[in-house]
């Protein structure tokens, strides 16, 4: 499963997305764009491998972030960049 960002994009006020056990795979690259009240973000058990760089750059007031139980070991350099509150992630 794809998470593309003509799915939630509109919904411009919302601030918690939880997509926690999805079936996801690959979060396109943009598919937060447009999200700008999002303070937290559930994407936990999912079989997300990868992380394309840039994917949090517009997400400058997430505070919360939960990537655990995926398959991600090795995210690339600048794949967390934009994310300036962020005070709580979780890898695991």
């Amino acid at each position: 499963m794809l998470l593309e960002k003509i799915s939630i994009v509109s919904i411009t006020g919302l601030d918690l997305l939880n997509a926690d056990v999805c079936g996801l795979r690959k979060i396109e690259l943009g598919a937060f764009n447009g999200l700008t009240k999002l303070t937290k973000l559930e994407i936990c058990c999912n079989g997300i491998s990868e992380i394309i760089p840039g994917t949090f750059e517009c997400m400058n007031i997430l505070e919360q972030l939960d990537l655990s139980f995926n398959i991600l070991q090795h995210p690339g350099n600048g794949v967390f960049s934009g994310l300036v509150n962020l005070n709580y992630i979780e890898l695991s």
